[in-house]
Order: structure tokens, then sequence, then C-alpha cells
């Protein structure tokens, strides 16, 4: 990076995260998969998402005011699957697209595509951590708090079960407010 007298200086920033398993370090999260932690801890906040318009490609951008998560394990024939429901809500902040944003069709669509690329970006985040074989979002302890007495027996064996447990992830985007890119200048320069 350049410093302020033009020369050229090294700089330190985030650029994801460590994840440790017993005390050492074993991998590393990057930033995508560092923020879908946030997103299943249900503390993303003021951040900002873009995605590009299906309309015609060009960038939207959208500030996530709060999210929660839910997530709840469930034991069925010794099988054990975690049900996640995160949801959101969003503001448009900023479109170079010409969509039309006070079409309803459109907004489901967009949140739609919202909705899938969160869904995508969590299941690559678990993915990574079971290969891993680090539980980094505490499901032992949701386990625990519910099915005392099977943790009990599978607490010795936790890390390679966790590598197999099954997650089905549900994601639900709204969007709240659209400020004041309901429509884009050029598209109602195209009506007049």
């Amino acid at each position: 990076m350049l410093s302020e007298q033009g020369s050229k200086r090294l700089w330190v920033g985030t650029d994801g995260v460590a994840v440790f398993r017993d005390g050492r370090m074993v991998d590393t999260f990057d930033v995508t998969e560092m923020r879908s932690a946030l997103w299943l801890r249900g503390k993303m906040r003021n951040a900002l998402l873009s995605v590009h318009s299906k309309k015609d490609g060009q960038p939207m951008s959208f500030l996530i005011l709060g999210s929660s998560a839910r997530i709840t394990p469930k034991i069925q024939r010794d099988r054990i699957t975690y049900h996640i429901r995160i949801e959101a809500e969003d503001d448009v902040i900023s479109s170079e697209s010409t969509i039309d944003l006070t079409d309803q069709e459109n907004l489901l669509q967009l949140e739609k595509q919202l909705d899938s690329i969160l869904r995508a970006r969590i299941e690559r985040t678990i993915k990574h951590s079971q290969k891993m074989g680090v539980d980094a979002f505490q499901m032992a302890r949701r386990l625990e708090w519910k099915y005392p007495s099977e943790w009990n027996r599978l607490q010795n064996e936790w890390r390679e079960r966790y590598k197999q447990i099954d997650f089905k992830i549900e994601t639900h985007i709204t969007i709240k407010r659209l400020g004041s890119e309901k429509n884009p200048i050029w598209v109602k320069q195209e009506y007049e």
C-alpha cells in the first residue's frame, strides 16, 4: 500500500479468521466464511450485500439492517440434522439496474436471489468447518441442550459425527425500504 509520502509500506488488515481445534490453528475461514459466522449467530447488521440484477446484470447494493438465526437440532434413527433458519431485513441503498422496484414481482425475485446467495455462502462455510472437523458454530452445545442423554452418548465421537451431520438451511430476506431507488432516473425518462 502507498503511504502518504508515496513509498510502499506493508499494510495489515483482516482477510478472514483463524480456526482453532484443541488450542492449535488448523485452518482459516476467508472473509465470506467469517461473515457467514455472523449470519449463523444472528449478529449480521449494518453490512452491505451486493448482487447483479437478473434483469440486466447491473449491480445493486442492499444494507442489512438486522438478522436473526434459529438453529434447531433433530435426532431421528441415530441421524443428526440441524435446521437453520436465517431471517434478515434489507434496504436498497443503490442500484444501477433498470429494474422497476415498485413492481412487487421484481422485489420477490430479488429477495429470492438474495436468499439463494446467502444460503450458498452458509452451506459453503458449514461444509468447510465439517471438512476441518471443527464445530466452529457450537452445534454440540445446541445438541446437548435439546438432547442431554444423547449428547452424553455422542460427545466422545463428536468430531467424527460432526463431519456427517446434515444441515437444512432456510433463508428469508425481506426488502423493507427502497429509499430513493424506486426507479432509476433513466427508467423514468423512457416513459416520458
